[in-house]
């Protein structure tokens, strides 16, 4: 082999090393350098699609809390113009009072009329009141009319007229028996 043909084969030798070289440093370059950028680049395009998902989300929601809210105020709105106001149980004897002085303006005697048990319920209490006298059956229909559009927290829970021929005047005995829904009392005043 020639000299020139030695030094050829040198220098190629060396190109060939140094490319190798240079490829070992560009994938070392590649690999420390911009593979983390490309990770990082994908990780931030996930990032960005999750935080557009979740800000969608959060419109939505916030669209439907408005809704919600607007119907609960529409809600309450009714509630309190439509809505029977309970009264305590304090008020016991005032209702009685309102109820006999209500029977007494449709023409009904009332002979007896009398509270019972109170039965509590998470929302309401219900007074049970018993009320027997006499009166014409005309004043008996008058009475419960009224007292459904005068008493609205009070209900009717069964009722019993008696007429027999020999009644004057066309009188008949009553026995009604109402339910008053009453305010619940607190918890720190139940014993």
């Amino acid at each position: 082999m020639s000299d020139a043909a030695k030094t050829s084969w040198k220098r190629w030798h060396v190109d060939v090393a140094g490319l190798v070289v240079c490829g070992l440093i560009s994938l070392g370059f590649y690999f420390v350098s911009f593979q983390p950028i490309l990770k990082l680049k994908a990780e931030r395009v996930s990032a960005q699609a999750e935080l557009k998902r979740l800000h969608l989300e959060a419109d939505q929601r916030t669209a439907t809390l408005t809704r919600l809210r607007d119907h609960l105020a529409k809600i309450q709105q009714a509630v309190k113009t439509t809505a029977v106001q309970l009264q305590p149980v304090s008020h016991l004897n005032q209702r009685v009072s309102e109820v006999t002085a209500l029977a007494a303006e449709c023409g009904l005697k009332v002979d007896k009329i009398q509270p019972g048990n109170t039965r509590r319920s998470e929302r309401f209490e219900m007074v049970p009141i018993q009320m027997a006298g006499i009166g014409s059956y005309a004043s008996a229909a008058r009475f419960l009319h009224r007292l459904h559009g005068t008493f609205r927290d009070t209900g009717l829970a069964s009722f019993q007229l008696n007429a027999s021929p020999e009644a004057a005047e066309g009188r008949t005995t009553f026995n009604l028996q109402l339910t008053w829904y009453a305010a619940p009392r607190l918890a720190s005043a139940r014993p």
